[in-house]
């Protein structure tokens, strides 16, 4: 009767224990080989080099005890460990790498045991992913390590997934936050390695939809312009407003009364809530004086030769005034600081003429076109020159001088009557 055990134990990455006992009335040699398949042996590095432990003797006797470690194996590898004898075999020993013929000696196998060395633990190569992510922006990143073959995630932002089993991640975040992230990386014998780390995820960046403001502005008239931008928390600004203009920094607009001419460069700028942001151009505005506004721009137009004639006309912020068209009765002047027009007319006649007001920075308004006619009172006396008679203006002597225009009468048999024109 034959009675023995074969089993393996203390299973590492590169060796295991294996032990054998029998109790036999017949002596036998017993012996242990290493089968990689079909091929008698276990290659360590190349081809027909194999284990120490290829073949071993554990004895010729009727009982025995035994074990043996073998070693050089290879993490992560199934084996399979063959006992075997050379009972009945002929008187031959047992040499594993004879070739088998049929009808010659062979060696007897006894029992196997199948065994799947520990695989080597993971090590990290790269422990953390990408920290930083934007919401609505395509992340991906990944992390790894050597002898791993499958990674787990927990705690991974909203819109991220792990694909598969594998140390890659990846999506569209949708919610901002900084998120701690639980990873592990196993290998095939159940050894496993973790690391944390954080993927920040940053809220939208802000996108113009109008950045534009108008530049032009006026003393004393109310402005109100806007920008406007898509996921914005709040807006700033830097530079300079002019005087009397403010900029609200929760809707962007842009508006008051400047109270100052002069020119002003100023920035404005949207912003989420990471105070991360986009800035507009830079912006030159110049305010200009207030356009004049007439006060009073009708006149007399009753204007006689000889006769004082004294009018005026007014805008409020006019700096100056002036005849923008047409030509003024003779002997008539426009004051240009005070806008009176005042003289004596000398000729008679009709005049057309257009008077305007300016500003400070040249910009004017206009009257209505004056069509006036200067009357002349005095009458006309006839000279013979010696060829013809001519029109001549009578004047008398005061006692001075001949510089008083005189008016002539004549007595037409009733009544004196002025001479006509």
């Amino acid at each position: 009767m034959t009675v023995y055990s074969f089993t393996a134990s203390n299973i590492t990455q590169t060796s295991v224990t294996l032990s054998y006992s029998y109790y036999n009335n017949q002596s036998m040699t017993i012996m242990l080989t290493i089968w990689d398949g079909d091929q008698l042996g276990y290659r360590l590095s190349s081809p027909n080099v194999y284990s120490p432990y290829y073949a071993r003797s554990f004895g010729n006797a009727t009982s025995y005890n035994a074990s043996v470690t073998v070693t050089g194996l290879t993490p992560g590898t199934y084996y399979q460990f063959v006992l075997s004898t050379n009972k009945n075999t002929g008187s031959y020993p047992f040499d594993p790498d004879y070739t088998v013929m049929s009808g010659q000696w062979y060696p007897l196998e006894l029992d196997a045991v199948y065994v799947t060395t520990t695989s080597s633990p993971p090590s990290w190569s790269n422990s953390a992913a990408n920290g930083f992510a934007r919401v609505g922006t395509y992340y991906s990143s990944s992390i790894s390590a050597s002898n791993a073959t499958s990674y787990s995630f927990s705690n991974l932002p909203p819109g991220i997934t792990q694909s598969g089993s594998s140390g890659s991640i990846s999506g569209t975040p949708t919610t901002t936050g900084s998120y701690l992230v639980s990873a592990s990386a196993s290998n095939s014998s159940g050894s496993s390695i973790s690391s944390q780390f954080y993927i920040d995820v940053y809220p939208r960046y802000p996108s113009w939809i109008d950045q534009t403001v108008s530049t032009s502005m006026r003393k004393g008239t109310g402005y109100s312009d806007q920008v406007s931008a898509n996921y914005v928390s709040y807006y700033s600004s830097s530079g300079t407003f002019p005087p009397g203009i403010s900029f609200n920094t929760s809707n962007g607009v842009l508006s008051g009364t400047p109270t100052t001419v002069g020119t002003y460069t100023f920035t404005l700028q949207a912003l989420n809530s990471s105070n991360e942001g986009i800035a507009t151009s830079s912006f030159t505005v110049t305010v200009k004086n207030p356009l004049p506004v007439w006060v009073d721009q009708t006149i007399s137009t009753s204007f006689t030769v000889g006769s004082s004639y004294s009018d005026s006309i007014s805008a409020t912020d006019a700096s100056s005034y002036s005849t923008s068209s047409g030509t003024l009765p003779n002997g008539v002047t426009l004051n240009s600081s005070t806008g009176s027009l005042s003289g004596t007319p000398t000729t008679a006649g009709s005049y057309s003429f257009t008077l305007a007001a300016q500003n400070a920075d040249a910009e004017y308004i206009y009257t209505a076109a004056y069509s006036v006619t200067v009357d002349d009172p005095g009458g006309k006396m006839w000279v013979f020159d010696g060829s013809n008679w001519v029109e001549r203006e009578p004047y008398y002597y005061n006692g001075v001088n001949w510089n008083n225009r005189g008016v002539m009468y004549y007595y037409d048999g009733s009544t004196w009557q002025k001479a006509a024109q």
